[in-house]
Protein backbone atom coordinates (compact mmCIF):
# COMPACT_ATOMS: atom_id res chain seq x y z
CA UNK A 1 0.00 0.00 0.00
CA UNK A 2 2.98 2.28 0.57
CA UNK A 3 3.83 1.88 -3.11
CA UNK A 4 0.51 3.51 -4.05
CA UNK A 5 1.40 6.52 -1.92
CA UNK A 6 4.77 6.74 -3.67
CA UNK A 7 3.01 6.47 -7.03
CA UNK A 8 0.76 9.40 -6.13
CA UNK A 9 3.77 11.48 -5.07
CA UNK A 10 5.66 10.68 -8.28
CA UNK A 11 2.59 11.41 -10.41
CA UNK A 12 2.14 14.80 -8.71
CA UNK A 13 5.82 15.60 -9.25
CA UNK A 14 5.48 14.66 -12.92
CA UNK A 15 2.38 16.83 -13.26
CA UNK A 16 4.23 19.74 -11.63
CA UNK A 17 7.08 19.33 -14.13
CA UNK A 18 4.57 19.28 -16.99
CA UNK A 19 2.88 22.46 -15.81
CA UNK A 20 6.26 24.17 -15.27
CA UNK A 21 7.15 23.38 -18.87
CA UNK A 22 3.86 24.83 -20.09
CA UNK A 23 4.38 28.03 -18.08
CA UNK A 24 7.77 28.47 -19.77
CA UNK A 25 6.02 28.25 -23.12
CA UNK A 26 7.24 24.77 -24.06
CA UNK A 27 4.99 22.80 -26.38
CA UNK A 28 3.70 19.59 -24.77
CA UNK A 29 4.86 16.42 -26.50
CA UNK A 30 1.59 14.52 -26.04
CA UNK A 31 -1.89 15.85 -25.28
CA UNK A 32 -2.84 13.14 -22.76
CA UNK A 33 0.45 13.01 -20.87
CA UNK A 34 -0.93 12.33 -17.35
CA UNK A 35 -1.68 8.68 -18.17
CA UNK A 36 1.81 8.18 -19.47
CA UNK A 37 3.33 9.90 -16.44
CA UNK A 38 1.15 7.79 -14.12
CA UNK A 39 2.58 4.65 -15.70
CA UNK A 40 6.10 5.97 -15.16
CA UNK A 41 5.24 6.89 -11.57
CA UNK A 42 3.88 3.37 -11.01
CA UNK A 43 7.07 1.82 -12.38
CA UNK A 44 9.23 4.10 -10.24
CA UNK A 45 7.19 3.35 -7.10
CA UNK A 46 7.41 -0.38 -7.86
CA UNK A 47 11.18 -0.20 -8.28
CA UNK A 48 11.57 1.74 -5.03
CA UNK A 49 9.49 -0.80 -3.10
CA UNK A 50 10.99 -3.83 -4.92
CA UNK A 51 7.60 -5.05 -6.18
CA UNK A 52 6.04 -5.34 -9.63
CA UNK A 53 4.22 -2.42 -11.29
CA UNK A 54 1.16 -4.67 -11.50
CA UNK A 55 1.17 -5.06 -7.71
CA UNK A 56 1.24 -1.28 -7.35
CA UNK A 57 -1.73 -1.05 -9.74
CA UNK A 58 -3.57 -3.75 -7.79
CA UNK A 59 -2.87 -2.01 -4.47
CA UNK A 60 -4.15 1.23 -5.96
CA UNK A 61 -7.44 -0.51 -6.77
CA UNK A 62 -7.72 -1.61 -3.12
CA UNK A 63 -6.94 1.93 -1.97
CA UNK A 64 -9.55 3.48 -4.30
CA UNK A 65 -12.36 0.90 -4.05
CA UNK A 66 -11.72 -0.99 -0.80
CA UNK A 67 -13.21 -0.15 2.55
CA UNK A 68 -11.00 1.14 5.35
CA UNK A 69 -11.18 -2.27 7.05
CA UNK A 70 -10.01 -4.03 3.89
CA UNK A 71 -7.16 -1.56 3.41
CA UNK A 72 -6.16 -1.99 7.05
CA UNK A 73 -6.11 -5.79 6.66
CA UNK A 74 -3.77 -5.41 3.67
CA UNK A 75 -1.50 -2.98 5.54
CA UNK A 76 -1.25 -5.38 8.50
CA UNK A 77 -0.35 -8.25 6.17
CA UNK A 78 -3.40 -10.28 7.17
CA UNK A 79 -4.77 -10.21 3.60
CA UNK A 80 -2.88 -10.36 0.31
CA UNK A 81 -3.14 -7.44 -2.09
CA UNK A 82 -4.46 -9.63 -4.91
CA UNK A 83 -7.24 -11.14 -2.77
CA UNK A 84 -8.13 -7.69 -1.45
CA UNK A 85 -8.37 -6.34 -5.01
CA UNK A 86 -10.90 -9.04 -5.91
CA UNK A 87 -12.89 -8.37 -2.73
CA UNK A 88 -12.77 -4.61 -3.46
CA UNK A 89 -15.04 -5.27 -6.45
CA UNK A 90 -17.81 -6.31 -4.04
CA UNK A 91 -20.25 -3.94 -2.30
CA UNK A 92 -18.82 -2.22 0.80
CA UNK A 93 -20.89 -4.30 3.26
CA UNK A 94 -19.64 -7.57 1.73
CA UNK A 95 -16.06 -6.31 1.90
CA UNK A 96 -16.38 -5.62 5.62
CA UNK A 97 -18.09 -8.98 6.24
CA UNK A 98 -15.24 -10.78 4.48
CA UNK A 99 -12.62 -8.94 6.55
CA UNK A 100 -14.54 -9.70 9.75
CA UNK A 101 -14.44 -13.40 8.83
CA UNK A 102 -10.65 -13.41 8.74
CA UNK A 103 -8.02 -14.33 6.19
CA UNK A 104 -9.77 -17.50 5.00
CA UNK A 105 -13.08 -15.71 4.47
CA UNK A 106 -11.37 -12.97 2.44
CA UNK A 107 -9.71 -15.67 0.31
CA UNK A 108 -13.08 -17.40 -0.20
CA UNK A 109 -14.79 -14.11 -1.08
CA UNK A 110 -11.99 -13.30 -3.54
CA UNK A 111 -12.30 -16.74 -5.14
CA UNK A 112 -16.09 -16.37 -5.46
CA UNK A 113 -15.74 -12.87 -6.96
CA UNK A 114 -13.12 -14.11 -9.44
CA UNK A 115 -15.26 -17.10 -10.45
CA UNK A 116 -18.34 -14.91 -10.86
CA UNK A 117 -16.39 -12.48 -13.04
CA UNK A 118 -15.13 -15.35 -15.20
CA UNK A 119 -18.66 -16.68 -15.65
CA UNK A 120 -20.04 -13.34 -16.77
CA UNK A 121 -20.61 -13.11 -20.49
CA UNK A 122 -18.10 -10.99 -22.29
CA UNK A 123 -19.36 -8.02 -24.35
CA UNK A 124 -17.75 -9.77 -27.34
CA UNK A 125 -19.76 -12.94 -26.74
CA UNK A 126 -22.50 -12.00 -29.19
CA UNK A 127 -20.33 -10.98 -32.12
CA UNK A 128 -20.73 -13.09 -35.27
CA UNK A 129 -18.40 -16.08 -35.42
CA UNK A 130 -16.63 -17.19 -38.63
CA UNK A 131 -19.24 -16.68 -41.29
CA UNK A 132 -22.29 -16.89 -39.06
CA UNK A 133 -24.72 -14.13 -39.93
CA UNK A 134 -26.43 -14.19 -36.55
CA UNK A 135 -24.64 -13.68 -33.26
CA UNK A 136 -23.90 -16.86 -31.36
CA UNK A 137 -23.80 -16.72 -27.55
CA UNK A 138 -20.44 -17.83 -26.15
CA UNK A 139 -19.30 -19.02 -22.77
CA UNK A 140 -16.04 -17.52 -21.50
CA UNK A 141 -13.84 -20.48 -20.70
CA UNK A 142 -10.33 -21.09 -19.47
CA UNK A 143 -9.01 -24.63 -19.70
CA UNK A 144 -5.71 -25.91 -18.27
CA UNK A 145 -3.50 -26.91 -21.21
CA UNK A 146 -1.19 -28.97 -19.02
CA UNK A 147 -4.01 -31.13 -17.64
CA UNK A 148 -6.35 -32.46 -20.36
CA UNK A 149 -8.29 -34.62 -17.89
CA UNK A 150 -9.16 -31.56 -15.83
CA UNK A 151 -10.10 -29.67 -19.01
CA UNK A 152 -12.38 -32.53 -20.05
CA UNK A 153 -13.97 -32.55 -16.59
CA UNK A 154 -14.66 -28.83 -16.89
CA UNK A 155 -16.36 -29.30 -20.27
CA UNK A 156 -18.46 -32.18 -18.90
CA UNK A 157 -19.60 -30.02 -15.97
CA UNK A 158 -20.49 -27.04 -18.16
CA UNK A 159 -22.19 -28.54 -21.20
CA UNK A 160 -25.05 -30.93 -21.88
CA UNK A 161 -24.77 -34.30 -23.62
CA UNK A 162 -25.84 -33.11 -27.07
CA UNK A 163 -23.20 -30.37 -27.06
CA UNK A 164 -20.52 -32.82 -25.91
CA UNK A 165 -21.56 -35.32 -28.61
CA UNK A 166 -21.06 -32.71 -31.32
CA UNK A 167 -17.71 -31.77 -29.78
CA UNK A 168 -16.53 -35.40 -29.82
CA UNK A 169 -17.65 -35.76 -33.45
CA UNK A 170 -15.79 -32.60 -34.45
CA UNK A 171 -12.63 -33.68 -32.64
CA UNK A 172 -12.80 -37.15 -34.19
CA UNK A 173 -13.22 -35.62 -37.66
CA UNK A 174 -10.30 -33.28 -37.00
CA UNK A 175 -8.10 -36.18 -35.94
CA UNK A 176 -9.30 -38.28 -38.90
CA UNK A 177 -10.70 -41.04 -36.73
CA UNK A 178 -14.11 -42.76 -36.99
CA UNK A 179 -16.84 -41.52 -34.68
CA UNK A 180 -17.08 -43.42 -31.38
Amino acid sequence: MLATTLEEIYAKQARTRQLAGLKRGEIPVVANLPQRETAKAREQAAADMNVSPRLVQTAKKVKEEGTEKLQSAVRSGEVSVSAAAEVARLPKEQQDQAVAGGKEEVARAARRARQKRRREISPDAFKPVRGHSTPVPMVPLSLPRENPRMAAGTLIELFDESWLTVLVEQIAAHLGKPKP
